[in-house]
């Protein structure tokens, strides 16, 4: 009672919690300074008054920190939360409404609800048993005696006193340090499992951050390629413009001479029109017969040769002549040719020597069609025996690969099971474990019954999905551990990729039952 009615003085009452930074105003009440402030700030302006007294003040007045009600709230708080911790029933860190403690951290030595536990999950190195005062004191809440036995069955610490009692008859009862001890080596074994899954995921993650990595420097590429084609292009208009724009300018200067020519041509013949004219419009007989005979017969001789003018005329625009569309075209074709080059260059993608399927690894019921297709048979092929085929379904690819970035088209039939992927040439050639998918030496893409899966190790990863396209891309980027399968349809589609750190050449793989799968294209990429 006397720690509650302490705490109610302690207590500010506009936050309705313990004081935070009090402070003191004239009229002797006291708040937390950020709460009074913002009282006041809510206020009109000029209006500062006390929330308990309602005392104005004409001028806000200075605050006056109160230092020993600042020691005591604060030292309250913390034999609160000292209480508390010793109860084990209440979380250290709820001050105004506590609520019941779930775990207590036995490295920080605080108690904790259930949402401050996930606060305080966020950080390494805590170590959390459940609320129990008894742990804390280490003696036995009935006998008051020194725990020294723990009871499996009923997860309980108990004295010398308490084994005997009948309640722990049979029961499995061990010293603390033997039960210890057992836990320890329970963990440890935990530990030697989770180990290798740490390890793997850390690779993973490795592996996760390289392909970003790699998908960044590439994304960059790209922005700079095309960064790079816009200046070209830009260049190469230029140039282009530039030279049809000294084209204009010479004929223009050209077509303007022969214009002007030609204006004095007409001029002339205009002159000569009008003195026709106005001999026709004589009524006088004498004075028409007495024109000057000198312009009558430059008119003649001007009238005979106007059809070697005209031909002159036409001769001449022909001349002025017109752009030089074919050095436009020759230029422009050079430079939008010479920025394709430079794009391939930077992303260049090269045609590749064929690849084959090797026949002496192809199963007998597996019928190749120009060593490109594999066909379910259900007629025996009786091939001479090897030590590299199949015994069911399956073939491989006569080369391999350990290096750099493929890819690979294949086009499946739309009926029957396949399996397309790529494995090592070490897979087994026997039984059921040989299937591309169904060992840690191959991956794939499974079509079964209708439904699409990726497989390695066994392990299937279903694909909810359906083909538009009976296309697929298959491709490999060896040194990044990566194996991607793709739709090609419009546009392509991302179905799946594989993440591995590849340990030896690898085939391109093929399985089929009563479907079949054809090797379309093969490229390799230098990028």
């Amino acid at each position: 009672m006397a720690c509650a009615g302490l705490r109610e003085n302690l207590v500010c009452s506009i936050c309705k919690d313990i004081f935070n930074d009090p402070v003191t105003l004239p009229c002797g009440h006291n708040f937390c300074q950020l709460c009074i402030v913002r009282t006041w700030d809510n206020q009109e302006e000029g209006e500062s008054t006390c929330p308990l007294c309602v005392r104005r003040y004409k001028r806000r007045p200075e605050l006056t920190r109160n230092i020993e009600l600042a020691k005591l709230s604060e030292a309250f708080k913390w034999s609160w939360r000292e209480t508390r911790v010793l109860i084990g029933a209440t979380c250290s860190y709820c001050i105004d409404r506590p609520e019941r403690a779930v775990k207590q951290c036995v490295p920080c030595k605080v108690s904790l609800c259930a949402h401050h536990l996930k606060v305080h999950n966020n950080s390494l190195g805590h170590i959390y048993v459940k609320p129990n005062s008894t742990l804390r004191s280490k003696k036995c809440s009935i006998h008051s005696r020194t725990l020294e036995f723990y009871c499996a069955e009923d997860d309980s610490y108990m004295c010398a006193y308490c084994k005997l009692e009948e309640t722990h008859v049979g029961h499995n009862v061990q010293s603390l340090d033997e039960a210890s001890e057992e836990k320890k080596n329970t963990l440890r074994t935990i530990l030697k499992m989770l180990t290798p899954k740490m390890e793997k995921m850390d690779k993973k993650v490795k592996r996760l951050r390289k392909r970003r990595k790699r998908v960044q420097e590439t994304a960059a590429q790209v922005t700079v390629l095309f960064r790079d084609i816009r200046r070209c292009i830009e260049d190469l208009e230029k140039k282009v413009l530039g030279e049809i724009s000294r084209q204009e300018d010479r004929v223009s200067l050209e077509v303007s001479d022969l214009i002007k020519h030609i204006e004095m041509q007409m001029h002339e013949l205009s002159g000569q029109i009008h003195h026709i004219e106005m001999i026709c419009n004589l009524t006088d007989p004498l004075v028409v017969l007495h024109a000057e005979d000198r312009e009558i017969k430059d008119i003649c001789v001007s009238e005979d040769g106007s059809q070697e003018n005209k031909e002159s005329q036409e001769e001449e625009v022909y001349i002025a002549g017109d752009l030089e569309e074919g050095a436009i075209s020759q230029m422009l074709h050079k430079g939008l040719a010479d920025i394709v080059i430079r794009a391939k260059r930077e992303f260049n993608v090269q045609e590749a020597s064929e690849t084959f399927l090797d026949i002496n690894t192809a199963a007998n019921d597996v019928a190749l069609e120009d060593l490109k297709t594999a066909i379910w048979s259900d007629a025996v092929q009786k091939r001479p025996p090897s030590a590299k085929r199949f015994e069911r379904y399956q073939v491989l690819s006569t080369q391999s690969f350990n290096s750099r970035k493929h890819y690979w088209e294949l086009e499946v039939s739309p009926s029957g099971n396949w399996r397309v992927g790529m494995a090592y040439a070490s897979i087994q050639r026997t039984h059921r474990e040989s299937w591309i998918g169904d060992n840690e030496k191959s991956w794939c893409l499974f079509k079964s019954q209708n439904e699409y899966f990726v497989m390695h190790d066994s392990e299937r990863i279903p694909l909810q999905m359906t083909l538009s396209t009976q296309k697929l891309r298959i491709y490999l980027d060896y040194e990044s551990g990566e194996l991607s399968f793709y739709e090609l349809s419009q546009p392509i589609s991302h179905l799946h990729t594989f993440t591995a750190t590849f340990t030896e050449p690898l085939h391109i793989a093929i399985w089929v039952w009563m479907s079949s799968v054809k090797m379309r294209g093969y490229r390799y990429l230098t990028w």
